[in-house]
């Protein structure tokens, strides 16, 4: 299931804020910093569970092979970043938006034309351009590059791996392998499909023209 159906945020440029749109907020009354928040953790957490997967296959075929064996302090290492990166972004999310009973006003001070149409908005949050903004910014950038350069680093090895192993194992044993690394790869790429905002959402322009009058 799409995770946009539940929780969707609609940028409101130029204006460093967002809107929010689906069932938290329609039937639970979630905030938008809330959504926002809940987001960015499920992003995270589950690239993180995916490349969690391809680490533990890329060591068990190099165990296998006996080569490229990640030592343990890097894995301990990856773990604690694992669970600090997310709680991290979360913190610093609630760090640098404008509280709600200050929203109206710093509207008005800094962007008077918007006003109208955030006064008719249920769900939206604001956020001020401060250091705590650059910091959570960054770290997303460099999460996600690691994570990146993880992944490649995975398939292209595990692949380069299986050519060699393919002459070591059993024709069934290798076959089981493969099947696991196709799984990982088809998994990844769904992932990401479903991270993405879908296609077929047409009235995200109506919705914003809507906003801003």
């Amino acid at each position: 299931m799409h995770l946009t159906i539940f929780m969707q945020m609609v940028p409101l440029y130029p204006i460093l804020a967002h809107y929010t749109a689906g069932l938290f907020s329609k039937y639970f009354d979630f905030s938008a910093h809330a959504n926002a928040g809940i987001t960015a953790v499920i992003v995270i957490v589950q690239l993180e569970f995916l490349t969690l997967c391809f680490e533990k296959k890329h060591k068990a075929i190099a165990i296998i092979m006996d080569t490229h064996i990640i030592p343990s302090f890097l894995e301990f290492i990856g773990y604690t970043l694992g669970v600090i990166c997310p709680t991290m972004v979360f913190v610093l999310l609630g760090d640098f938006r404008v509280p709600e009973n200050e929203r109206m006003e710093y509207i008005a001070k800094n962007y008077p034309s918007f006003l109208p149409g955030f006064q008719s908005l249920s769900h939206f949050d604001i956020y001020r351009n401060s250091p705590s903004y650059i910091i959570c910014f960054a770290l997303l950038v460099l999460g996600g590059l690691t994570l990146c350069v993880q992944f490649l680093f995975f398939i292209t090895d595990m692949l380069r791996l299986m050519r060699v192993l393919k002459h070591r194992i059993s024709s069934r044993t290798f076959q089981k392998h493969q099947e696991a690394i196709q799984s990982l790869m088809i998994q990844f790429a769904t992932s990401s499909m479903c991270l993405l905002p879908p296609c077929f959402l047409k009235n995200r322009k109506a919705i914003y023209n809507a906003i801003i009058g």
